[in-house]
């Protein structure tokens, strides 16, 4: 049990002017092999770290030292982007399950030949951050790159760098030879044994003619628990099966079926009560009613302190309190365990019981070996209590299940073998929404969970268990490869499960680092060792939440049905392990841009989810937007996003300016920030990069927030980045702040809300909103200036998803939905657009071309009415070109009229030229 939040909002529907660029460019092929020093200074840009937490600095400061590499070697926003468009310039919470934001000490940069592995200076574990970025490149491409050079990097937090020395490229085989590659024939029981105990990480299984090979790692000092053979004979037995589940385990929520059941879970219930329960004559139990007896219950379980009358007959464990208030609920009330595949009895199983049993109890903090202090960033979920923006205003219990399986983005099958990448296990986690089915689950229950699957490698550090989990992760996706295409088997002969339980194996490890008491019970309708869940310490937040869950073994290439990856008909650099569906990938070979769906499969075979990667590249830089399923709440600075918007949508552009690199995203169509890496003057041999990063309007409303919240007749006035300010149409203050709008006020409002909080203050409540102006202001007005100019019809420029004003009122016009045209416009109409730039500088020269009284927008429909075509999705014409820096909402608009020569009636009218 654990408080939590049950937030809800409307996706953003903001828009923003989306880069269109034809041709492809990148860096001259030249050879990067020599040896060299490099300094990335991030002095500037100790305030966009600031607003990360500890661990994430750290992680920050290594993607800036990857970009700081990229601008050294030349690589151009082409080749950047390919290497790095699932990175935002700028970290953040918010879309941690739509990027990937990499965590751990390596990262790589592939070049299109050299693959760049930076490697920490004083890395305890070089030569598996150097085999791990190996592994994923093979996975990602189908084959090792042509050279690999690492990187050394020093992160001078005194002096606000990071140092890089660049160590000579050398070849793929080569280096992995230095780090421990190992090779063994494994379809023979000494060979497999051998390879087992020389190794204790598997990368790759192939087949050598007639012959199966496996391929992995021996790292010296590196923390883990191996795989046996007897571990690889029951995964294989399991495999081998013609019927039933495939290995796996599972703790299965049950209810009570009765008082014996009831007796058994909380048997420090009263009798008489256990009766009253299931009977519902209370009479002399000293409740009148299971309401009462039920309120009793919560009283002693969240809010002990509180208690003042007696409650005669209760339990005074918490574990019980929580399994009688769940029964009184008609919910479950233990877990019980259920191994498939055959693995019940075996080492193997048990395993997996231990990972999927301690993995939700540290989750919410429960436990002797919870690693608060063990593991920089692991935070249980009620030491990390909601933001009370993001609760709905009725709390609810949400029920969803944890359960680690396979990770598809880490493994490529071929004819003749499997490639293992870095991470080869994930933790997924779904919520049981209003209608019965599984759902994304909400931002309290789900962050700790998304944590800990971006964190698996350090958690495993600590715990071998769960790196012995990984490693029977690995060999089941090896042995349902092996054993379901019909490739061979290897072999071993798996032993007969030995008499034993769960309870008697966690005794007999007493190196596991969870050491706390088992909740171990004993229901007579069980048919498995049954769990008690013990509840988490009671916190202040927005509602409980349940977990449930398991451990799925390989499953891929049945959940795919034989289909193929898809993965093949990626240009190369943007290619990476993640399925794709093939009926939905578009390729533009003179430009390499690409626009395709990555997907998982549920058991049927059937696409389950989906997220859709559009990558844009040409002269001009490159784009990319990822878009993915709806979230119920979509958290940003601490406030829920509003808005149409209906899905997650994240957007990257890449851009080189003279032989500067920029960067810069957008979350929803909103600004989350900008980083420049800049060449500066070298005193020395040493090249020089600085790395300027411009927080986006994330940082703007956390700021505003804070403000307000201090000081509400202040607001944020003088604040540093506020430009001007005025007063909206309903009395609200309006703020021109950074790259967007800020408004402070009581009650509703015109303008289009991006991501409102309510702020407590001395004066009362407040609504801090991130904003779109429903009608850009005088001030607003005679601040731009024009970035460029088109005129034609619809059909030749019509703006893609972009932020329109009505140009003689600069109003806002409305839209069918993001990425269509205005309504109404006559698609041969002749229209000017401009793209103008809110400078905030008051004064500047203003709208071009003086008013224009001819154009009205209208939702009726009229003949000829434009249709809601116009660029597609790679963008190779059509559309508006960018011309200037592009920083988000707010940063460029555009400025949209109809061209009518001047007449008696509409004298005022605008030509265009």
């Amino acid at each position: 049990m654990l408080a939590a939040a049950r937030p809800r909002s409307l996706a953003a529907a903001l828009a923003a002017l989306l880069l269109v660029t034809a041709g492809c460019s990148g860096p001259e092929d030249t050879d990067r092999d020599t040896a060299a020093e490099l300094t990335v200074s991030y002095r500037a840009s100790t305030a966009a770290l600031a607003a990360l937490d500890g661990p994430e600095v750290t992680e920050q400061l290594r993607d800036w030292a990857r970009l700081g590499l990229a601008a050294a070697l030349g690589l151009g926003a082409d080749r950047t982007a390919a290497a790095t468009y699932e990175s935002p310039p700028i970290r953040d919470g918010a879309f941690a399950e739509l990027l990937d934001q990499q965590t751990g000490p390596g990262r790589g940069l592939f070049d299109g030949g050299t693959l760049h592995v930076l490697v920490p200076q004083d890395d305890p574990h070089r030569s598996r951050t150097i085999g791990l970025a190996l592994d994923q490149h093979r996975a990602d491409a189908g084959s090792d790159p042509g050279k690999v050079q690492v990187h050394r990097y020093r992160i001078a937090q005194e002096q606000h760098r990071i140092e890089v020395a660049s160590e000579p490229a050398a070849g793929a085989g080569e280096v992995r030879a230095a780090n421990g590659w190992r090779e063994a024939r494994v379809d023979q029981a000494e060979g497999l044994a051998g390879f087992l105990g020389d190794t204790s990480h598997l990368a790759r299984l192939e087949k050598r003619g007639e012959e199966v090979w496996a391929s992995g790692w021996r790292w010296p000092g590196a923390p883990g628990a191996r795989v046996s053979a007897a571990d690889v004979a029951v995964l294989q037995r399991g495999y081998l099966r013609t019927s039933g589940p495939l290995p796996g385990f599972s703790l299965d929520p049950r209810p009570v079926a009765d008082p014996a059941d009831l007796r058994a879970t909380v048997p420090g219930l009263d009798p008489r009560l256990v009766a009253a329960i299931f009977t519902g004559n209370f009479a002399g139990t000293g409740y009148a009613s299971v309401a009462e007896l039920r309120w009793a219950v919560s009283v002693r379980l969240f809010q002990p302190e509180a208690e003042s009358e007696p409650a005669p007959g209760l339990p005074a464990d918490r574990t019980q309190l929580w399994a009688l208030r769940s029964a009184l609920d008609g919910g479950p009330v233990f877990s019980q365990a259920r191994f498939d595949g055959g693995l019940a009895g075996t080492e193997a199983g048990f395993t997996l019981f231990y990972v999927d049993l301690v993995a939700k109890s540290w989750t919410t903090g429960v436990g002797q070996g919870v690693p608060v202090q063990a593991v920089p960033g692991f935070v249980p979920n009620p030491k990390a209590p909601v933001p009370p923006s993001l609760c709905v205003d009725k709390p609810k219990e949400e029920s969803g299940r944890l359960w680690f399986g396979v990770n598809d983005a880490a493994l490529t099958h071929s004819p003749t073998g499997l490639a293992i990448g870095a991470k080869a296990t994930r933790l997924f986690s779904r919520v049981t929404g209003a209608d019965g089915t599984e759902v994304e689950p909400s931002h309290s229950f789900a962050r700790g969970l998304n944590w800990w699957d971006r964190n698996y490698l350090q958690v495993a550090d600590y715990e071998p268990q769960f790196s012995r989990a990984d490693q029977l992760m690995r060999w089941s996706a090896a042995l349902e490869w092996l054993t379901t295409q019909g490739r061979g088997r290897l072999a071993v002969t798996a032993p007969e499960a030995e008499p034993g339980s769960f309870a008697d194996w966690y005794a007999r490890h007493g190196e596991l680092r969870e050491r706390g008491p088992l909740a171990l019970v004993a229901p007579p309708s069980a048919t498995g060792e049954s769990v008690l869940p013990i509840p988490s310490e009671t916190t202040q937040s927005c509602g409980l939440y349940r977990i449930s869950g398991g451990v799925s073994l390989a499953d891929g290439l049945t959940r795919s049905r034989g289909k193929p990856s898809g993965t093949e008909a990626l240009p190369e650099g943007i290619r990476r392990a993640s399925p794709v569906d093939p009926a939905k990938t578009q390729v533009d070979p003179a430009t390499g841009s690409a626009r395709f769906d990555r997907v998982s499969r549920d058991n049927q075979g059937e696409i389950a989810d989906r997220t859709t990667v559009d990558l844009r590249r040409g002269p001009d830089g490159s784009s990319v937007r990822i878009t993915g399923a709806p979230r119920e709440s979509l958290p940003f600075a601490g406030a829920p996003l509003r808005g149409e918007h209906p899905n997650r949508e994240y957007r990257t552009t890449f851009q080189t300016e003279g032989k500067d690199l920029v960067v810069e995203g957008s979350y929803q169509q909103v600004s989350t920030g900008t980083v420049r890496v800049k060449e500066t003057p070298s005193s020395g041999a040493r090249p020089e990069r600085e790395i300027i990063a411009s927080p986006g309007q994330a940082a703007h409303l956390r700021e505003a927030i804070k403000r307000v919240s201090g000081d509400p007749a202040q607001g944020l006035t003088g604040a540093p980045g506020v430009r001007y300010q005025y007063q909206g149409p309903e009395g609200q203050t309006i703020y021109r702040y950074g790259n967007g709008w800020i408004e402070v006020g009581v009650g509703p409002t015109s303008s289009r809300v991006l991501a409102e909080s309510t702020v407590a203050t001395p004066a009362g409540p407040r609504q801090v909103r991130l904003v779109v102006p429903s009608r850009l202001s005088e001030v607003d007005v005679s601040a731009v200036r024009v970035v460029s100019e088109k005129t034609g019809t619809l059909k030749d420029v019509q703006p893609a998803d972009a932020l329109v004003y009505q140009a003689d009122t600069a109003a806002l016009v409305g839209t069918d939905k993001p990425g269509a045209p205005p309504v109404a416009i006559p698609v041969e109409a002749k229209i000017r657009i401009r793209v103008v730039r809110v400078t905030g500088e008051a004064g500047s020269p203003g709208l071009p071309g003086g008013p224009n009284r001819s154009w009205r927008l209208s939702n009726q429909e009229r003949p000829g009415a434009a249709v809601t075509g116009g660029v597609g999705p790679l963008g190779s014409g059509g559309g508006v070109r960018v011309e200037d820096d592009w920083r988000g909402i707010g940063g460029l608009l555009v400025l949209l009229s109809v061209c009518q020569e001047p007449t008696e009636r509409e004298p005022n009218a605008e030509s265009c030229p």
